[in-house]
């Protein structure tokens, strides 16, 4: 049976200690026990193997094992119009599984959905809560980053970024370079697309339409396409 994982603020020392909702999730829903290994990562690719020592709340785990994870290549950031309804949680839980290293919502001249000052704050403490979840569940070291929403002008995206654009003469396969750059981003528009004149802007800034194919893919399955293409290509998936 694989060990269950964990996050925790540190997992220097002898022992790491989980608590809070981590304590209360291993003790209450997973109902850890004396002598169990577990798996804990502070997050940031630091990983340690565990066995029980003291169970409850907090949790106390003597540390067997330790490794820290290298830093995937490249490191996949995806740039998500915000959508309605609450499509974007299941976007942030599907790209954390797929490994994403950030996801940054904005919102774009077409989405339905529009969010003010305290919405934006309460999305990103939701959408984050989401990502940790996932992260935890697909045993991940690190975490991705979830950003706070902000206008599409107003993001620094990486020289290797991507606009997912239905009506691009390039396919996003026959555009990954052959030799993975550090970090590259791929943008998504929402429900209809992104805007011509989003996309005028973009290409200013040196990011590159491509296609997904003849197929029309909704909003919520495009990134993940997408995302799980990049990690395939480059060893990441698969």
């Amino acid at each position: 049976m694989t060990a269950a994982h964990f996050f925790a603020r540190t997992v220097d020392g002898d022992r790491v200690e989980l608590d809070g909702e981590e304590a209360r999730h291993a003790s209450r829903v997973l109902r850890i026990r004396l002598g169990e290994i577990i798996t804990v990562a502070d997050g940031d690719g630091r990983v340690v193997r565990a066995k029980v020592v003291e169970a409850g709340e907090p949790l106390v785990a003597e540390v067997l094992e330790r490794w820290d994870d290298p830093v995937p290549v490249p490191q996949i950031q995806v740039f998500h119009a915000i959508p309605k309804s609450r499509k974007l949680d299941e976007v942030v839980r599907r790209l954390t599984e797929l490994g994403v290293d950030l996801v940054q919502p904005f919102p774009s001249e077409r989405s339905v959905a529009g969010w003010d000052e305290k919405k934006a704050a309460t999305q990103t403490v939701r959408l984050r809560a989401i990502a940790h979840e996932a992260a935890k569940q697909s045993r991940r070291s690190r975490v991705p980053v979830i950003e706070q929403p902000r206008p599409l002008d107003a993001i620094a995206l990486p020289p290797t970024t991507w606009i997912l654009d239905e009506e691009a003469a390039i396919r996003l396969r026959d555009a990954l370079p052959e030799v993975a750059p550090a970090t590259v981003g791929v943008v998504v528009g929402p429900e209809g697309g992104l805007d011509r004149m989003e996309v005028a802007a973009l290409s200013a800034r040196s990011a590159v339409a491509v296609s997904l194919g003849s197929a029309v893919l909704r909003t919520e399955t495009a990134g993940l396409a997408a995302a799980a293409l990049i990690g395939f290509h480059y060893g990441r998936l698969g």
